[in-house]
């Protein structure tokens, strides 16, 4: 085998054992926060964030899109819908937060949770949004998790600022 085929071998292979170890130290879960005061009791928001119909109105590229429902709980609640190439199926629903499974034959399963705090004042809330992706231990997911926060980040502070905005009633752009 010719040095330079043998160098080339060599380098690849320590390339990738490098990215592999460095891959390997990233968790295995990512995890995408993003939280918003909205100041207006917890109890005005709730209907808006719970009652799946109300996301066209607040989560970004849902009003284009759309949303079609599938299925019904027991409760007249939506259980499963679609938004898009995403199917979410609502896992669990307390007085305080909805969790929903995010899934596509493109992507992960990845899974949402949407909370509401309310203030010790009751006149206001905190809402929180977290989605969680689970990822392979392969080195090229584990680094592309590095780029989560952009990907969901941001559409996910538009989406809390038009929650915000809908909630207090004040005008959206």
């Amino acid at each position: 085998m010719p040095k330079s085929l043998k160098l080339i071998l060599y380098s690849t292979l320590i390339l990738f054992s490098v990215l592999t170890i460095i891959g390997l130290l990233l968790p295995p879960v990512t995890r995408v926060s993003r939280t918003k005061d909205i100041e207006v009791p917890a109890d005005s928001i709730r209907p808006i964030i719970f009652q799946i119909e109300q996301w066209e109105k607040w989560i970004p590229g849902a009003d284009s899109v759309g949303i079609t429902v599938k299925d019904y709980d027991e409760t007249k609640f939506v259980k499963t819908m679609q938004l898009g190439s995403f199917v979410i199926t609502v896992v669990q629903r307390t007085d305080s937060s909805i969790v929903t499974n995010w899934s596509s034959a493109d992507n992960p399963l990845q899974t949402s949770t949407i909370s509401i705090y309310p203030h010790i004042d009751g006149k206001s809330a905190t809402v929180n949004w977290l989605f969680e992706q689970p990822v392979n231990w392969y080195p090229w997911e584990r680094l592309s998790t590095m780029m989560f926060e952009k990907i969901f980040g941001i559409p996910m502070e538009l989406g809390l600022e038009k929650l915000k905005a809908i909630c207090e009633k004040r005008p959206t752009s």
